[in-house]
């Protein structure tokens, strides 16, 4: 054992010091066991900018990794990192928010074909924030609309967990880790660590969780017609914002599981929604996180 070890136990048996080590990529998780395994895609963006519609995908991470029916996560099969000039500048604040220069985008360019060869390797896709990265990634590689998807930011109960954020760097914190990757595919290594880590307090994993909420519908609620007075209370409550862009519902809308669908309905039936009408809209797991399923249900 290295000295460096060694001191670091010493520190870790006191209750007075918390040791956080680097996170080391790794390429094998558990042995293939001769069970059925799909392949999973972790996917992270940075963009120019945070607008769903208009903005575009500066840089693209992928980890292409072999998984089980119960979120066992065995290895990992490939992975990419690109970059993309956006044929501008960046704005000071994506700069400072993302590490990366217009010297380092000049001329370059994602590879298109090698990122739809992982498509096509792909069962199910995952970010850490898929309610952003799931309509860049579907604008850019409309491919991606074909695969279900998960989210280890919003699927995971991490609040249950004793982990009071769901940000990433806070989760590997409070997993005894840290990273300082420098690009979108390190952050892809960081999530697959993360969802591959037994949780404090359920001692299952992420990636469990994540497969779990897959599995099941959720239920879009809008907020159709809410007076303009509510409006921050509604953001507060997780509610989004739809514009009615391309015949889209304008409404604010939030996603919730079959057990939390009565009791928002009953926190809008107290909002002054006129005529009491509160549209709710099924999603099926290929649904999930992408802005193409915010149409109105039918009132019949």
């Amino acid at each position: 054992m290295s000295d460096l070890k060694t001191l670091a136990l010493t520190l870790e048996s006191s209750p007075d010091y918390r040791v956080l080590s680097r996170i080391e990529r790794q390429v094998s998780f558990h042995p293939v066991d001769g069970r059925k395994t799909r392949r999973g895609l972790l996917v992270d963006v940075e963009t120019t900018g945070l607008d769903t519609k208009t903005d575009t995908i500066i840089e693209l991470g992928c980890i292409l990794f072999e998984y089980g029916h119960d979120g066992t996560i065995y290895r990992v099969i490939d992975e990419y990192n690109g970059l993309q000039d956006p044929g501008h500048p960046l704005s000071p604040e994506i700069i400072e928010l993302t590490g990366i220069t217009d010297a380092e985008l000049e001329g370059q360019s994602l590879d298109d074909k090698r990122i739809e060869q992982l498509i096509e390797q792909t069962d199910f896709v995952i970010a850490h924030n898929s309610g952003f990265d799931r309509p860049m990634l579907e604008r850019r590689f409309p491919k991606f609309t074909q695969l279900p998807w998960g989210c280890s930011l919003k699927s995971v109960d991490w609040q249950s967990e004793g982990i009071s954020s769901a940000k990433l760097d806070y989760i590997l914190f409070k997993l005894g880790k840290f990273h300082e990757g420098h690009r979108a595919v390190e952050d892809c290594h960081a999530t697959l660590f993360a969802l591959t880590t037994q949780l404090p307090k359920s001692q299952g994993t992420a990636m469990a969780q994540v497969l779990e909420k897959a599995r099941v519908p959720d239920y879009r609620i809008f907020a159709y017609k809410a007076p303009f007075d509510i409006k921050d209370d509604l953001k507060a409550r997780g509610y989004r914002w739809s514009d009615g862009s391309d015949g889209k519902a304008k409404s604010w809308y939030i996603d919730v599981a079959q057990g939390e669908m009565e009791l928002e309905k009953e926190y809008l039936a107290g909002c002054r929604i006129p005529g009491g009408y509160i549209p709710v809209l099924k999603l099926q797991p290929m649904d999930l996180f992408t802005d193409r399923t915010l149409y109105l249900p039918s009132s019949d």
